[in-house]
């Protein structure tokens, strides 16, 4: 693992360590804080978009097929 210590603060006297982690892939970031952990890893906020994106397309499905009316046996719904 690899460690930088940074000069900056976050204007309450504290610094800030930067630390490599090798379960991380590129682009992502976890910050541990004293008040908890923001994971901010790319493959789990691209699931959790996928996951709230389908949740709603099958919610929609739902609604749309509660406000149709069903067709009569036999007619097509053309005159």
């Amino acid at each position: 693992m690899a460690e930088s210590e940074s000069g900056a603060t976050l204007g309450l006297g504290s610094r800030i360590r930067l630390l490599g982690d090798p379960e991380i892939a590129l682009g992502g970031c976890v910050i541990d804080t004293g008040q908890g952990t923001l994971d901010a890893r790319l493959e789990l906020l691209l699931a959790k978009l996928r996951s709230a994106l389908l949740e709603a397309r099958s919610k929609s499905a739902d609604a749309v097929r509660t406000r149709v009316p069903p067709l009569l046996d036999g007619a097509s719904g053309s005159p």
